[in-house]
């Protein structure tokens, strides 16, 4: 009898365990939009799963899905699935257009006149980068961990140019100095993405985003950065 009892109670917290989805965020979603993040605790909840999430810098958070460390992206853009066949798009988008091109300080634009002459920093671990480079066919020179640091290091220009979305950089002072460079754009959709062990989860998440989208929840204005 006792032996039934411990087998009952170990089924019961696998069970329990099973309805807790991990989810890793890039520290640039939690600074500038962590509406984002408490937007999305609620879908999971309103289906009747708790959440663990974590904030890592955006490399990390990618190698902690690719290791099963967790189980969920909180935000990506529309794409990633095809550099790793074990992400599953949510088909909700979170915002609409991201809009990612190289940007170079105002007082240099004059100038640059070729692109293979510039170097080029972006952020490890955001994926827009590196499908620009491999569509367009220039090389990122550099990498930094923070948007910041990347930032920084065009300013003291130890490099000539950044590769971002400007919806990030928009919330950044240096945005003032920054002009795009060249024509070369890439436009990419936002969305919640999930390890393929959770596609069951799929139509029901997508359900959830939908009605948070009608609902505007998606609609809010990044909180602004002091510096």
């Amino acid at each position: 009898m006792l032996f039934k009892l411990v087998i009952l109670l170990s089924l019961s917290y696998q069970c329990l365990g099973a309805d807790k989805v991990r989810i890793a965020y890039a520290q640039v979603i939690a600074t500038l939009a962590p509406q984002y993040i408490t937007t999305v605790d609620n879908i999971y909840r309103n289906i009747g799963l708790e959440v663990e999430k974590t904030i890592l810098p955006s490399a990390r958070g990618i190698k902690y899905f690719e290791d099963r460390s967790v189980d969920a992206l909180g935000v990506r853009i529309r794409g990633y699935e095809l550099l790793n066949p074990d992400a599953v798009r949510i088909d909700v988008n979170v915002l609409n257009t991201l809009e990612t091109r190289i940007w170079i300080l105002k007082k240099n634009q004059e100038s640059f006149s070729k692109l293979k002459s510039i170097d080029i920093v972006a952020v490890r671990g955001d994926i827009a980068p590196i499908v620009f480079e491999k569509k367009h066919n220039i090389k990122i020179d550099n990498f930094a961990s923070t948007i910041g640091n990347a930032l920084e290091m065009l300013k003291r220009e130890r490099v000539k140019g950044i590769l971002v979305s400007k919806e990030v950089l928009a919330y950044y002072p240096i945005k003032n100095e920054l002009v795009p460079y060249g024509e070369l754009v890439d436009i990419h959709s936002l969305h919640h993405f999930i390890h393929k062990s959770k596609i069951h989860l799929k139509e029901k998440l997508e359900a959830e985003f939908l009605r948070a989208k009608e609902k505007g929840l998606f609609d809010f204005t990044p909180r602004a950065l002091k510096k």
